[in-house]
């Protein structure tokens, strides 16, 4: 029983928002009742859970702020005519419906492993490919899917990463460490 009973905030959450209900509104009322559960079940204290809750939101900020900085250069590329210039030189070097997911999953590997992030090089890519995508009539699905795998690709494999600086700070371990070879 007790367990069903610690799973319920996430039935919540699931009914909330299948019901319609805004996620910014959802995910607070979930979250006060999963610390009403843990008060029941688990005896904790609300100070307790408040701390608990406060400590972990530290370990967010970096994902925030990497947030903030990868739309920021996004929107730059956007405002600047960055894309547009791409975009222009992807069509006059012949880029057809057939090659560009292939261009995108390319270009964001490499990108995304000269950067170590997969946030940035979404955000980054994403417009111009889908911009260019649209205008050859290649397969959205496929574009997407290329972006999205070429951002984690080169993220995986690079010697620093912004979710392995994002996930060994949660773990408070020394993400440096996990990249390099022993």
């Amino acid at each position: 029983m007790k367990a069903l009973m610690r799973l319920s905030p996430v039935a919540v959450i699931a009914g909330l928002m299948l019901a319609g209900v805004d996620i910014l509104l959802a995910a607070p009322i979930s979250f006060m009742y999963a610390s009403i559960i843990a008060m029941i079940v688990d005896h904790y204290k609300f100070q307790e859970l408040l701390d608990a809750a406060l400590e972990n939101l530290k370990n967010f900020l970096i994902v925030f702020l990497i947030l903030q900085l990868a739309y920021a250069v996004a929107e730059c590329f956007m405002a600047t005519g960055v894309a547009a210039s791409v975009i222009n030189m992807s069509l006059a070097a012949g880029l057809s419906a057939k090659t560009v997911a292939v261009a995108a999953l390319l270009l964001t590997a490499v990108l995304s492993t000269a950067t170590g992030t997969s946030w940035g090089t979404f955000a980054a890519c994403a417009p111009i490919f889908l911009w260019l995508n649209h205008i050859v009539g290649g397969n959205i699905a496929l574009t997407i899917g290329a972006i999205a795998g070429g951002s984690c690709f080169g993220d995986n494999i690079g010697l620093i990463s912004d979710t392995t600086i994002v996930s060994s700070g949660m773990q408070e371990v020394d993400g440096l460490l996990l990249n390099y070879p022993s």
